[in-house]
């Protein structure tokens, strides 16, 4: 009788002790439950963010920030001008711009802009003259950068090939005419930044690309469509082309005591 009331307390104590433990394990399992969905949905947003807070293009896709950019035609180009990138649709006759710091529009312009500085304006009126500002600089800029409201860097032909063409700059001021860069190689892309002007061009004959600094003509292995700086690092992307097998890709540019060299960062895919 003894024996029995005392496996009846154990049985009791054992009881209480599994009621105790159930507790601390249930508790535990919330604790831990809630810190992963914390977690889990602190990463999300930090994934989200990441993915809001970015410019690329991929895919003719054009992404920036939470807006996306579809380049349906083959005449819808962009560039960029330091903070500006320019989205221009020649057959609407209207330019986008945005600002990459805040990726957001910034500006709708009813033309189909060369470049913006943030104030004055580079465009082909009907794709025949380049005008700045309104004015009307009495060429055809094939590509066009406003260094400054009295250096106009222009793309023109030499003669009557637009494909045998030449960098000049022009003064809207006065008109002034100075060539900068001439040679056998088409010219199809320029820029300045930090100090250097920037040409892309192409060999007509060879078929090769070439990275234009400061005068001087480095292959490179595609097309230069557009160049712009990143984290205080220069990098170029190339946009499709039968030389990349039409799909885009973006490479880094290094100036080392031998020279230029070039990496490529990503294929398929232009990060600014």
């Amino acid at each position: 009788m003894e024996t029995s009331q005392q496996e009846k307390k154990l049985t009791h104590k054992q009881i209480r002790f599994l009621q105790i433990a159930l507790l601390i394990l249930g508790g535990s399992f919330l604790v831990f439950y809630f810190l992963f969905i914390y977690k889990g949905e602190n990463n999300s947003n930090q994934t989200d963010n990441q993915t809001n807070n970015s410019v690329y293009y991929q895919n003719q896709r054009l992404t920036i920030g939470r807006e996306v950019l579809h380049f349906k035609n083959s005449a819808d180009r962009f560039t960029i001008h330091g903070d500006y990138l320019l989205v221009s649709k020649p057959f609407n006759q209207t330019t986008q711009i945005y600002s990459l710091k805040q990726q957001e529009k910034v500006k709708d312009i009813k033309k189909d802009l060369l470049d913006f500085d943030g104030k004055n304006v580079l465009y082909n009126e009907k794709g025949i003259n380049t005008h700045f500002n309104g004015k009307d600089l009495h060429t055809t800029c094939f590509g066009g950068y406003i260094k400054s409201p009295t250096e106009i860097l222009c793309i023109v032909p030499k003669k009557d090939d637009n494909l045998d063409n030449k960098l000049v700059t022009i003064n809207p001021q006065d008109l002034t005419i100075i060539e900068l860069y001439s040679s056998k190689i088409t010219l199809h892309y320029v820029t300045y930044v930090k100090g250097t002007v920037y040409i892309g061009g192409f060999s007509l004959q060879t078929k090769e690309n070439y990275l234009i600094m400061n005068g001087k003509p480095t292959e490179v292995p595609n097309r230069v469509n557009v160049l712009y700086e990143k984290q205080n690092n220069i990098y170029f992307g190339s946009f499709q082309n039968e030389a990349n097998s039409h799909v885009v890709n973006y490479y880094k540019i290094k100036q080392t005591t031998n020279g230029v060299t070039t990496n490529m960062v990503e294929n398929g895919k232009i990060v600014f």
